[in-house]
């Protein structure tokens, strides 16, 4: 009996222990959550005390909102998990009188955000974005510059922007000017000093490009394996001195304005976009070319293929292919315009992205790998610029 009655007091002893160790982390837990910002693809659980029709699990869209009852999509991406309560406090009560509001995290997204640094840094490659970093920290964190560095030839890519950073005059005079905020996906790219030229962006091989005697951006272009299907070659920029130049192929290819496909000189970028709205319609329709999407709308198949002006006589609907480029890969995707004609659901009649290709073979042509590699033959190379430019 004494054995039975020391056990159980050690166990007593021992679950008293591990309540004193919750209770006295719980609160250190408590402020550590309430810090997290909230970010793309969190999902949220938001209590409305005595409210249930404002309570509920909800998704942070790639928006960065949320969704509720009467008060609508409300951003909270970057707020912490406190800021979106005192939010939604303003927000509810409009419609409750005193709403007492928690929110917490239920499961936070998968995804996250990066930053990159290119070219002359000791250890370039991809970091965990964080909130507030600038380039100085992030050149800090890759381990600096390397003696090869063109300093202040530096730049930053974000989406279809170029921001020159002159990094000598941040790291030798101190200027703050040029030591801007990131955001998340943004490319620090540090070029090197020699005889080469960097190209980056929508070209088959992105990266360093030897300097030949006489080389133009067409040049450079075509030796890094011709532009991706995405590229938008009406709007590339050579940086030079920290200085974009704008420089229009379409130009170049219509007059002949050598200014639109200038010399390259060693220590050059040439970065060549992705567009931000155009697809091609090539095959069998009337007006084969380019279209503009309208961001406002959901543009799917059929609605540019009608703006093509239909298809041939000789078109081989069935066997319609849409070509897409995901990352560095591009995919080959089969669409049945018989049955998007016949209303044979959306899975057919897919949503366009910009970049895309539609593609309607001839009759005669119908096996998906036949399609496939005529298709891609005629995008292949500087003819694809030809294809994009409607030359």
């Amino acid at each position: 009996m004494a054995g039975n009655a020391r056990s159980r007091a050690r166990i007593l002893r021992n679950c008293a222990g591990v309540l004193l160790v919750l209770l006295l982390t719980l609160p250190a837990a408590v402020v550590l959550a309430q810090e997290y910002t909230v970010r793309k693809g969190d999902v949220l659980d938001v209590l409305v005390i005595g409210e249930p029709e404002f309570t509920r699990l909800v998704t942070v869209t790639q928006e960065g909102t949320i969704f509720l009852p009467l008060v609508g999509n409300v951003q909270v991406e970057g707020l912490t998990l406190k800021q979106v309560e005192e939010r939604l406090i303003e927000l509810i009560r409009r419609y409750v009188r005193e709403p007492r509001v928690v929110v917490t995290l239920r499961a936070p997204t998968t995804e996250r955000d990066y930053v990159y640094v290119l070219g002359q840094v000791a250890r370039p490659g991809p970091y965990e974005y964080r909130r507030g970093w600038t380039v100085a920290e992030l050149l800090a964190q890759a381990g600096g510059a390397t003696p090869r560095a063109s300093l202040p030839r530096a730049l930053i890519l974000r989406r279809s922007e170029v921001i020159p950073v002159n990094l000598e005059r941040l790291l030798v005079q101190g200027d703050v000017s040029q030591n801007p905020e990131l955001k998340p996906g943004d490319v620090l790219v540090v070029p090197e000093i020699n005889e080469r030229v960097l190209m980056l962006g929508e070209v088959a091989r992105p990266g360093y490009q030897d300097l030949r005697k006489d080389d133009r951006v067409l040049d450079i272009i075509t030796r890094a394996g011709g532009p991706t299907i995405k590229s938008a070659p009406e709007n590339i920029s050579v940086l030079r001195g920290g200085n974009p130049i704008r420089i229009s192929l379409e130009t170049f290819y219509k007059t002949g304005d050598l200014t639109q496909n200038p010399l390259v000189e060693a220590g050059d970028v040439v970065l060549l976009p992705e567009t931000d709205r155009r697809v091609l319609v090539l095959g069998e329709v009337a007006k084969p070319g380019r279209f503009t999407l309208d961001l406002r709308f959901q543009n799917r198949v059929l609605d540019l293929v009608t703006e093509a002006g239909g298809v041939t006589k000789n078109a081989n609907v069935a066997g319609t292919i849409l070509l897409r480029q995901e990352g560095d890969k591009t995919t080959g995707i089969p669409i049945n315009l018989n049955q998007a004609l016949r209303g044979g659901g959306q899975d057919v009649n897919v949503v366009l992205k910009p970049g895309d290709v539609i593609y309607v073979p001839q009759t005669g042509l119908s096996r998906f790998q036949d399609v496939l590699r005529s298709v891609l033959d005629l995008l292949s190379g500087v003819r694809l610029l030809q294809v994009i430019l409607g030359l």
